[in-house]
């Protein structure tokens, strides 16, 4: 590989550094000022890069009405109390017991079931299949005579059937068996001699009777139903978006040395850039990115912070 091929590589990748780095800072329109930011004076030698740091947000938490505060109707139901009243009540006549009644309990036994008998088979009847010629049909049948029209009986063949039957031979013998009586005993209420009641005047009086009064009626009040919040995050942005100028290095100084070199110390640093011989490619980019952001430095590409981060001085 020629020197001017290997000098011609590191300057295209740089670039490729920045359109990298460029749509993740500018995801969201900046401010006129960060915008019109004048680059600092470079000197010979020196290149810089415009960088442009997104802004920062953090998950805050804060309570968000669900619901807010009202009011609903609740329903007292009516109170009542018993209390004592006195009622007039006017003369007349009653019926007064002078002796009760007297009763006994007597015992006595029913049927629950009837005596009865039953019959019980010794011995079951005794059949036989025995087999019968009969006549279906018989031989006399009555057909028009073809000339008068009368019916007239002529002779014909007699039709038979086989017909199977079952004959008894012997009967069943059946023997009556006499079967007792359930009964239960029970009890009983006997009236032995009846009340002695009589009439007597009662006269007007005042009685005292229970009743049920009304002592507050139903209504309706207004019960505040408190306001129902949830806990909700939210992005609050922390840090504004900024504009800085990075030295980085010039694609004139990226020679293919100084890529071996920065490779080496990616290594050493536990990020793997793919094959040491001095050609950026998209393994050495990823390394260099997972670097720096695990260093604290800017992405910006090959930034001049970032070699004397690895150690690696510019020749």
């Amino acid at each position: 590989m020629t020197p001017q091929h290997a000098s011609r590589l590191p300057r295209a990748r740089w670039w490729w550094w920045l359109c990298w780095a460029a749509p993740l800072a500018m995801a969201e329109p900046l401010p006129d000022a960060l915008q019109l930011a004048e680059p600092p004076q470079a000197r010979p030698g020196e290149c810089w890069a415009q960088w442009v740091e997104p802004a920062r947000f953090e998950r805050h938490s804060e309570s968000v009405l669900v619901t807010p505060e009202t009011t609903r109707l609740q329903t007292i139901p009516a109170r009542y109390e018993w209390v004592e009243q006195p009622e007039r009540r006017p003369a007349g006549r009653r019926r007064v017991v002078v002796r009760p009644a007297e009763y006994e309990i007597t015992e006595q036994t029913v049927d629950v079931t009837p005596a009865g008998s039953r019959q019980r088979t010794l011995r079951p009847a005794q059949y036989e299949t025995v087999e019968e010629r009969v006549a279906t049909r018989t031989g006399t049948v009555l057909k028009p005579d073809p000339i008068t029209g009368e019916l007239c009986a002529v002779e014909g063949p007699v039709e038979y059937q086989i017909v199977r039957r079952q004959r008894q031979i012997t009967p069943a013998e059946r023997v009556s068996e006499p079967v007792a009586a359930v009964t239960r005993t029970v009890r009983q209420r006997r009236l032995v001699t009846p009340a002695e009641t009589r009439w007597v005047n009662v006269p007007e009086r005042t009685v005292m009777r229970r009743v049920r009064q009304l002592v507050e009626p139903e209504r309706q009040i207004s019960v505040p139903v408190p306001a129902v919040y949830e806990m909700r995050e939210r992005l609050v942005q922390v840090a504004p978006a900024q504009q800085r100028w990075v030295s980085v290095i010039c694609d004139t100084n990226a020679t293919p040395e100084l890529l071996r070199r920065v490779q080496t110390a990616l290594g050493a640093a536990g990020h793997d850039p793919g094959t040491r011989d001095g050609r950026w490619g998209r393994r050495s980019s990823q390394a260099l990115g997972a670097y720096q952001r695990a260093a604290g430095l800017t992405p910006a590409g090959l930034t001049v912070e970032t070699l004397q981060a690895l150690g690696v001085a510019e020749r």
